[in-house]
């Protein structure tokens, strides 16, 4: 039978980590041993010695690898603005995106030219907010960037606890007794997705508990058109947060459209 495949690409601003998450996808999923690092010219997508010399890709690399038995075709593309021809190339390839951005430096210039490309072009998007053990790091003013400055609806699935200085645990916000302890943020979520569903809005305004399957049902439904983006934060220096971030891609990432046809 033939396995599912998630056709990907993976953008940022220049120095958001984005390779760094590339290296812990193919870590975690034993394609590789270890993670490759971007200072030292060992990421397994920058092969150029112009990007192991400078740390920066310049190009477009793709890799492969298998998460609970679907196949991931993930596009690394350039974070520098000098390279958006790169990006642009890259998003006719792909059926769904993942964006990157920094819980430090938060939403860049180059941020809002990559998420009004994906906009235009109706792809789904998962969102990482990296780097949140930095000091500076800022999760939640970044989720209000978000959604006041790059215009896109978020949930927020993964997120740092704040019970510690450096930020290197992380909650899953949809655990019974996360709900209660960081309501704020699940509210938050539940307020992006009733203003594009009504069972949802009713839920929002009269109180009444929703069952997880139901948020995840819809978050599914409205991620595949467009209309939210699921949420995760972490660290791709740690390895945080990653593999939530491979089965966000899993569970809210449509199957490729041409896969689709071939298992149909």
């Amino acid at each position: 039978m033939e396995t599912e495949i998630r056709n990907i690409g993976i953008f940022s601003h220049v120095d958001a980590g984005k390779t760094s998450i590339t290296e812990q996808f193919l870590y975690h999923s034993a394609a590789i041993r270890s993670p490759g690092d971007v200072n030292k010219g060992t990421a397994t997508t920058d092969s150029l010695s112009i990007e192991k010399e400078r740390g920066v890709s310049v190009k477009s690399a793709d890799v492969s690898f298998l998460w609970k038995g679907k196949r991931i075709n993930l596009i690394d593309s350039p974070g520098h603005p000098d390279f958006s021809a790169e990006v642009a190339h890259t998003m006719q390839a792909i059926d769904a995106a993942i964006l990157i951005i920094s819980a430090v430096e938060g939403v860049q210039s180059h941020t809002y030219a990559i998420a009004d490309a994906l906009k235009k072009r109706r792809i789904p998007l998962v969102i990482f907010i990296n780097k949140t053990d930095r000091d500076g790091a800022d999760t939640g003013k970044v989720l209000m960037e978000i959604h006041k400055e790059l215009g896109l609806k978020c949930f927020p699935l993964i997120i740092p606890s704040d019970d510690e200085e450096k930020n290197t645990r992380i909650i899953d916000i949809l655990k019974e007794k996360e709900k209660q302890n960081y309501k704020k943020w699940y509210l938050k979520g539940l307020e992006d997705m009733a203003e594009i569903n009504d069972d949802i809005l009713d839920a929002y305004l009269y109180e009444k508990s929703l069952a997880d399957e139901t948020i995840i049902k819809y978050l599914k439904k409205h991620t595949a058109k467009q209309e939210i983006c699921p949420l995760i934060a972490g660290s791709s220096k740690y390895g945080i947060g990653i593999t939530h971030l491979l089965n966000a891609i899993i569970e809210y990432i449509p199957t490729s459209k041409a896969n689709k046809n071939n298992l149909s």
